[in-house]
């Protein structure tokens, strides 16, 4: 889908979720915050997040909580 965006100049939103960190940190995560997945589901969201970004589609949005 992000690849299709790209092409046509469309926008992709892609909703994260906080499994993509390992909930270790003591204070609140931001989106620049170094991801360490704590199971196979935040795993698979960062997966789609970097699949997202190495696509080349325009970055419009950030990661949300």
């Amino acid at each position: 889908m992000a690849e299709e965006a790209r092409k046509i100049g469309a926008s992709l939103i892609h909703f994260s979720t906080d499994y993509v960190f390992d909930g270790t940190q003591t204070t609140p995560y931001d989106e620049d915050d170094p991801a360490n997945p704590r199971n196979v589901y935040g795993r698979t969201k960062l997966a789609g997040e970097r699949a997202i970004q190495a696509s080349g589609a325009p970055r419009h949005s950030h990661r949300f909580r």
